[in-house]
């Protein structure tokens, strides 16, 4: 037998054509006597890249660490992958990896020992050159700034990024893209735009790798721009984008909300967002959708029959939940210009017969009758006082073993910035004295209001559920 730690085993750099700031440990190999599978780790660096190619033999992926994209060139898609994922590439299907400008990549191969003669058919005719002094340069940081230093730039021109999706989107460049390919010039005589506003942003959208770009200069969206940023998709996200592009005018004045612990140019009383609750619901169902899955997923509601949606807003979570547990019935409550919005989404999931929209106030109103009750993306929107009333209000209905999920932006289990930095948002556009409370303070909160059996973990990468039981 053989025991090694991976961290032991040399590190090679992979020099097939194309490739570049790719690693590979050969873990277990040949030479080991394995003569059935062999296990290879690859590293790859930021902008890395196993160009796409195939072969006459099957292998496995296992995503160790970090993110990066499968390329599908016969699909003419690339799919997203992040740690613990796992991937079957057959045998004769070309593909390829990727990582972007801030990503890196671990990941485990499996492969079989005994291999056709025939190697790897790199799908390009461009030579390869291999340049050790560059790529051992640039695998040594050598002269390049520090992590840290890199890290700052980001964060200081973070806007820049978000700012190019927004104006994108409202001058209808991936509308555009996906009705048919341009070159920058063909855009911006259809958008109305001179050639050389047009190709700065076409230039900052590459950079994000929003879109893609041939050799001709032919750009197309890139596959989640398809997905999330052309209007009429089932996961569009405009009007996410549009709310967050209204807060740059008001960020302006994040330092006057700081100082003075108070909403910018809101009165008393109003909605944490501006323009309504309901408007608030409808440009959050994005971001629900992005987090619904890992929700669903991690909390199992086998054994219960009813559950409370309190604040369901657009009705993402409530539509989640009852795909996933068909015996279960659910109750969705919120505002009543919310609930309209709410109803709509649910009778085209075709949910009725299963799922009640009612109005309510989910501070005073009580469902004995149901055995598990939903807070998802609420309790962070009151102050601490009436958000710990909350708790206590759902415990006194609650029946005996009934359970509560709270779910919420735990910057403890964030793997994004996002957790973290969501209390700015609330401070400016909130008079509710909400902001992101956190795994401790949540399990906290819970367990004063009587509850038992306090969990709490991560369910997307910028959310986390609490668990917890009456009784």
């Amino acid at each position: 037998m053989k025991l090694v730690n991976a961290s032991e085993v040399p590190q090679d750099i992979v020099r097939e054509p194309g490739a570049k700031h790719v690693t590979i440990r050969r873990l277990i190999d040949a030479p080991d006597g394995a003569d059935r599978f062999l296990m290879s780790m690859f590293e790859l660096g930021r902008s890395g890249a196993t160009p796409p190619h195939q072969h006459e033999w099957e292998h496995e992926i296992y995503v160790l660490s970090g993110s990066l994209r499968l390329e599908l060139p016969d699909e003419r898609k690339a799919l997203a992958l992040r740690a613990g994922d796992v991937v079957f590439i057959p045998r004769g299907e070309p593909h390829g990896l990727a990582t972007g400008p801030d990503e890196t990549a671990r990941l485990l191969l499996v492969a079989p020992a005994e291999r056709p003669p025939t190697r790897s058919v790199f799908l390009s005719d461009e030579p390869y050159e291999f340049d050790e002094r560059q790529t051992q340069g640039e695998a040594d940081g050598e002269g390049w700034p520090s992590d840290e230093t890199t890290r700052l730039h980001r964060i200081m021109f973070g806007y820049l990024s978000s700012r190019a999706v927004f104006s994108a989107l409202e001058l209808g460049v991936f509308d555009a893209l996906e009705e048919r390919l341009a070159t920058a010039e063909d855009l911006g005589e259809r958008l109305g735009l001179r050639p050389r506003p047009m190709r700065v942003l076409l230039t900052a959208l590459l950079g994000e790798q929003l879109i893609e770009r041939d050799d001709v200069g032919v750009f197309r969206n890139a596959p989640v721009a398809s997905r999330h940023l052309v209007t009429g998709r089932p996961e569009f996200f405009g009007a996410l984008a549009a709310h967050q592009a209204g807060h740059f005018t008001r960020f302006a004045q994040l330092t006057d909300a700081l100082r003075a612990d108070g909403a910018i140019g809101a009165g008393a009383g109003e909605h944490p967002a501006f323009g309504g609750p309901e408007k608030f619901a409808a440009v959050t169902r994005a971001a629900s959708i992005m987090m619904a899955g890992g929700l669903v997923a991690g909390a199992s509601l086998k054994g219960h029959r009813h559950m409370v949606d309190l604040g369901c807003g657009s009705g993402v979570y409530t539509i989640a939940f009852a795909n996933a547990n068909p015996e279960l019935r659910i109750t969705a409550i919120d505002r009543p210009s919310v609930c309209e919005l709410a109803r709509r989404n649910i009778e085209e999931a075709g949910l009725t017969d299963r799922v009640t929209v009612q109005p309510g106030d989910i501070f005073t109103d009580r469902f004995p009758d149901a055995d598990v009750a939903l807070l998802s993306n609420v309790v962070e929107g009151f102050s601490p006082d009436r958000a710990q009333a909350l708790l206590r209000h759902v415990h006194n209905w609650l029946p005996e073993d009934g359970e509560l999920l709270l779910h919420a932006h735990m910057w403890e289990h964030g793997q994004t910035p996002f957790p973290f930095s969501i209390g700015l948002i609330l401070l400016v556009n909130n008079t509710m004295g909400g902001e992101p409370y956190g795994a401790e303070l949540t399990r906290l909160w819970l367990a004063d209001a009587g509850f038992t059996e306090v969990s709490t973990a991560a369910v997307s990468p910028i959310s986390a559920i609490a668990r917890a039981r009456k009784g």
